[in-house]
């Protein structure tokens, strides 16, 4: 028997048949007729439809509405993406010849009319992206030749029907998005022409039935995003010879990863991240060699990285980050995967160097490595990584120089390499080829000198983070040609602001910016009236123990959305005359809002306390 995959619909014995208007409803056949009642019974909730569905033409050319070759019926209604909104009308439940009904992405809710049991040649259903709310009722099992039926995207609650059961020729099950609870009906075992069972992103427990695993024809099993425990059979992939994809991550899945899965000679997606396995990653994974996605991460993996991943040349995604795997890297079991994108392994125990053959896997675009124990240099031949866009090796023990090459990778969007040993100064020329770079991360090392003028060529910058190093010199003044910078972060370093224009004044052209720090750093100068021009969008702006001296303006009132404001630390002077409204009426205590003003606010009535009770003792 030919198996069928589907999609959206069409099947191919149904055609468009036009019928000549007739001059009056007795003279139409009167089964026709009966359709046709039944769907104006619908009409008027849709002007689409009123202006559409009219007697004056037949019902087989109306919108939507597709009639049997061999009877004058209807025999397919696709009605999906018309915004209409209104409940399902009971006459729909004369559709007898109905085989296909689509109501998909639109605005129907209510309950469903058990009318539409008596649909009994239905072979497809798709009720996806809707409002319909309460429980899936359990009519749908009576419909014996469905094969396709699709709830997905609407606010179900309950459990799943165990009736759906009786569907033997049920090919598709998609349940996702919905609010559904409960264990899967074991009884879903004599689903035997099922080939996808997708009931991803609702509030499903206990343990997946065994039986599942028997079902000979599965291609998709996907039951991500659920709340599903207990462990894996450890012959799962003994009956599942078509398997592509095995979707189970974020769940609550337990015990090891079945060395059995190797046995799933086809999947292309193995999805098991974000549960509870622990053990080893077994090394019969590597016989999947048609896997194109492969997801660990965020379980409690030890041991080490299998060599035999290495034979998965296929892979473009690979990840196992979040668990405990240990050892080097041999980065040469990745060469020959000349599609790999992804590699993901942050937050493990690995310790090593960095090799120099990650130069090879050429066809990387994200690379995160965070969080683990590498020591050494960074590679240079990370420059012939063409493609790279995000490169993260924070939270590692990396030391040296960063290497110049980096920045001259085109395609780079994010650098984070903070917390590390990283010294040395960084490269005269930034920028002159990575004009994609957004954000940069380089803060808690020691990394001295200058912060380049040319960082200001970084024109797509959202993020500077340097704190904690030993820059010195100058803040380039020309910051503000960082046109779409969010976050300056300069705070603990050895920094000084130019004598003849500040830093903050340029600023002032970086209308995105919202958090401004540059605490503790000898800055030896006053803050500019300018700082009132700042990006309306600020809400933290800390200078503390910055040898800021003279008056705090009182234009820093114009900040109206200043949620953190800290000039402690500083000899700064309040004005005189502050207005209330620049003040914004903000509390001293609530979320740190403007201490540094009414700490100084009080200093100052204390002190006129004191002057005025002395001058009395005087009199």
């Amino acid at each position: 028997m030919e198996k069928k995959l589907y999609c959206i619909l069409p099947y191919a014995f149904l055609i468009t048949v036009t019928f000549p208007v007739l001059s009056s409803e007795a003279k139409q056949p009167m089964s026709l007729a009966t359709d046709q009642t039944a769907l104006l019974s619908l009409e008027h909730r849709s002007l689409l439809l009123a202006t559409n569905w009219t007697n004056s033409s037949s019902v087989c050319s109306w919108i939507g509405v597709t009639c049997s070759l061999r009877h004058p019926r209807v025999a397919a209604l696709n009605l999906s993406n018309m915004a209409l909104s209104a409940t399902i009308p009971p006459q729909f439940g004369r559709l007898s010849f109905l085989v296909s009904l689509d109501l998909s992405n639109n605005l129907f809710y209510g309950d469903f009319p058990h009318q539409l049991s008596l649909l009994r040649r239905l072979k497809f259903i798709s009720f996806r992206l809707n409002n319909f709310t309460g429980d899936i009722p359990p009519m749908f099992g009576q419909l014996p030749k469905l094969e396709y039926l699709s709830l997905s995207n609407n606010s179900f609650i309950g459990s799943i029907p165990k009736l759906l059961s009786n569907l033997t020729n049920l090919q598709f099950l998609e349940l996702s998005f919905n609010s559904l609870s409960g264990e899967i009906p074991k009884e879903f075992g004599r689903l035997q022409s099922l080939q996808t069972l997708s009931v991803r992103f609702n509030r499903l427990s206990g343990a997946i039935p065994s039986a599942i695993f028997n079902i000979s024809t599965l291609v998709v099993i996907a039951l991500r995003n659920n709340e599903l425990s207990g462990s894996l059979p450890t012959d799962m992939c003994r009956n599942l010879p078509t398997l592509t994809v095995l979707s189970l991550s974020k769940n609550q899945l337990s015990g090891a990863i079945p060395s059995n899965l190797s046995r799933c000679s086809g999947l292309d997606v193995l999805g098991l991240s974000y549960n509870s396995f622990s053990g080893e990653i077994p090394s019969e994974i590597g016989y999947l060699t048609s896997l194109q996605l492969l997801a660990l991460g965020g379980n409690n993996l030890n041991g080490i990285l299998p060599h035999e991943i290495g034979h998965i040349q296929s892979l473009v995604t690979f990840g196992a980050e979040q668990n405990e795997i240990a050892g080097s890297i041999d980065f040469n079991i990745f060469m020959n995967m000349s599609s790999l994108q992804t590699l993901a392994l942050w937050r493990n125990k690995f310790t090593g160097n960095l090799s120099r053959d990650v130069g090879n896997i050429t066809m990387l675009t994200l690379l995160e490595l965070q969080e683990n124990h590498f020591t050494g240099l960074i590679p240079t031949e990370f420059v012939q990584l063409y493609h790279l866009e995000t490169l993260r090796l924070y939270s590692n023990s990396l030391s040296g120089s960063i290497p110049h090459e980096l920045f001259n990778i085109s395609t780079l969007r994010i650098l984070s390499l903070g917390g590390n040993a990283l010294s040395g100064v960084l490269p005269t020329h930034l920028c002159h080829a990575s004009l994609s770079l957004e954000e940069l991360y380089l803060g808690i090392n020691s990394i001295s000198g200058a912060i380049p003028n040319s960082i200001c060529n970084c024109s797509q910058l959202t993020i500077l983070s340097l704190p904690r190093n030993k820059f010195s010199g100058y803040i380039p003044t020309h910051l503000g040609n960082l046109r779409l910078l969010q976050r300056l972060e300069l705070f603990r370093n050895n920094l000084t602001q130019a004598p003849s224009s500040s830093f903050i004044t340029s600023l002032t052209n970086c209308r995105c910016l919202t958090d401004l720090v540059f605490d503790n750093n000898p800055l030896n100068g006053v803050i500019p009236a300018s700082v009132g021009n700042l990006s309306s969008s600020l809400s933290i702006f800390t200078a503390s123990n910055s040898k800021f001296s003279g008056s705090i303006p009182v234009e820093i009132g114009n900040l109206s959305n200043m949620m953190v404001l800290d000039l402690s630390g500083n000899e700064l002077l309040l004005e005189p005359v502050i207005e209330e409204n620049q003040l914004q009426k903000r509390s001293c205590h609530a979320e740190v809002v403007l201490a540094c003003f009414c700490f100084q606010l009080l200093l100052l009535l204390l002190m006129s306390t004191v002057a005025v009770a002395g001058a009395g003792l005087g009199n």
